[in-house]
């Protein structure tokens, strides 16, 4: 999937999907670097910092060596290619 992902709060970026998918939301309470999420079963949100959160998500995967991910994706919109 490449696609535009757009920033959000200045710790994620994200892309809205076409249609919802089957979700298995749960409280995650922690957001790590790197978590690959879905969101609201339409949102497919990459985060680039490490946060609490009460929001509740589907774990996707996580993107591995992370650690200058913030770097990496910069301000502002990016594009990106996800695989398995």
């Amino acid at each position: 999937m490449a696609k535009t992902f757009t920033e959000l709060h200045g710790n994620e970026k994200y892309y809205k999907l076409p249609q919802h998918l089957t979700a298995a939301d749960e409280d995650v309470r922690e957001i790590h670097k790197g978590d690959v999420m879905l969101f609201d079963g339409q949102y497919v949100v990459v985060f680039y910092q490490d946060f609490q959160t009460t929001y509740r998500y589907t774990r996707l995967g996580h993107v591995e060596a992370a650690n200058d991910l913030d770097a990496a994706l910069g301000a502002g919109d990016v594009f990106l290619t996800l695989q398995p």
